[in-house]
């Protein structure tokens, strides 16, 4: 027994014969096809991103439109939700539980996003009955996903080889971390400290305008010619023919000294409330600074941290190159005796091109001379122009 107030009723009847209409397989009539492709024009096909998603995109590379088609794909191919869920974990993410909203996901970046935000085409409700499945209150936290996705990186790390070559001291991060952080909690206690100084003296000066109005009025409320003045004001009260005739001539020249007060005290009233306003919007305003700083501080250290990998990989590739090079130089060096080996054993002589039949066994004794030689001085003899001794 309640009135119920029916705002666009109309659209919504007609909504709801369009949906009737496509869940029975029924051929809608020309107006509700027009009104279909009207009500298409007004979905939203591309996101838009906050301020705060494309501080995300900077940082991840990925911008909200990919990020969220490619969370509506795995929803759309997903039949359960823990299918979902095993989704979303193959793309780096996970599945977890917010503050505010229902469902949230937490991005390898450690970012969260809002799940109804990032399926694109599906209702909010749609979602939390096909998620249904899932004990809400078994998924962890945003802080327990973080710290998830962090030990999913470590155990990535560890498996591609990271723990022994190209390995970053994670205590140095973080001690460069809590450095950066402390400089920055530095500079912002001193901001804070000016301004708490700034709201200090304000609150001081105001309590000393509203002493010094309140004693100017006391002391004008004792003068002689404030209770003359009073006297004809009331008088002028009191008296209709004279209030008909001298009210707006007394509201225009401040001939009642009461209401001359009242208007000083109510002015100074709104001043200082304007003041007190100023004072909150710089505290509000330097809020929001210390924000940026926190989140660029963030960024910083996340660039600082790929560097210091990128840096550990180079040197660790250039170590893995260095002993790779000098294994092939043993190699190759032992490579060079058998090869002398083999040509003393085969009988093969140097030069054939330019050796005579008779010179040779003499050169051939000259050559193995040689050979011992080089390899004594570590260069072995190239195989270049060989012939057999029997030729």
């Amino acid at each position: 027994m309640k009135a119920v107030h029916l705002s666009h009723d109309r659209s919504r009847l007609m909504d709801c014969a369009v949906q009737l209409a496509r869940k029975f397989g029924l051929e809608l009539p020309p107006g509700l096809k027009a009104w279909e492709e009207k009500s298409r024009t007004f979905e939203k096909d591309k996101l838009d991103p906050s301020l705060a998603e494309k501080a995300q995109s900077q940082k991840s590379g990925i911008t909200p439109d990919e990020r969220r088609d490619a969370i509506t794909r795995a929803y759309e191919q997903s039949d359960t939700a823990e299918a979902f869920r095993a989704a979303l974990s193959a793309q780096g993410y996970v599945l977890a539980r917010g503050d505010r909203r229902a469902f949230v996901v937490v991005d390898e970046q450690c970012d969260v996003h809002s799940l109804t935000r990032y399926v694109k085409g599906h209702k909010a409700k749609d979602i939390k009955a096909k998620l249904a499945a899932i004990e809400f209150d078994n998924l962890p936290d945003v802080d327990q996903a973080k710290e998830l996705i962090r030990e999913r990186q470590r155990n990535q790390s560890q498996q591609q080889g990271e723990g022994d070559s190209g390995h970053v001291d994670d205590g140095a991060m973080v001690r460069r971390r809590e450095e950066y952080a402390r400089e920055l909690q530095r500079q912002q206690d001193k901001r804070r400290a000016a301004l708490r100084g700034q709201t200090q003296e304000l609150l001081i000066r105001q309590q000393q305008e509203r002493m010094a109005l309140h004693a100017a009025q006391a002391k004008d409320k004792s003068g002689l010619f404030f209770r003359a003045r009073r006297a004809v004001a009331d008088l002028i009260g009191r008296t209709p023919a004279l209030r008909s005739i001298l009210a707006p001539l007394q509201k225009l020249t401040g001939l009642d000294p009461i209401e001359r007060h009242k208007r000083e005290g109510e002015a100074l009233v709104r001043r200082h409330e304007r003041e007190k306003q100023m004072m909150g919007r710089k505290e509000r305003f330097l809020a929001r600074i210390e924000q940026r700083e926190a989140m660029a501080m963030e960024r910083k250290l996340a660039n600082l941290e790929r560097e210091d990998r990128a840096l550990a990989l180079v040197s660790a590739g250039a170590n893995h190159f260095h002993a790779s090079r000098e294994d092939a130089r043993k190699r190759h060096y032992e490579h060079g005796n058998l090869q002398v080996e083999f040509n003393d054993a085969g009988g093969f002589i140097e030069g054939a091109d330019h050796v005579d039949e008779d010179e040779g066994d003499e050169r051939a004794q000259k050559w193995r001379d040689e050979s011992e030689a080089s390899l004594q001085r570590g260069r072995p003899r190239g195989r270049s122009g060989y012939r057999r001794d029997d030729d």
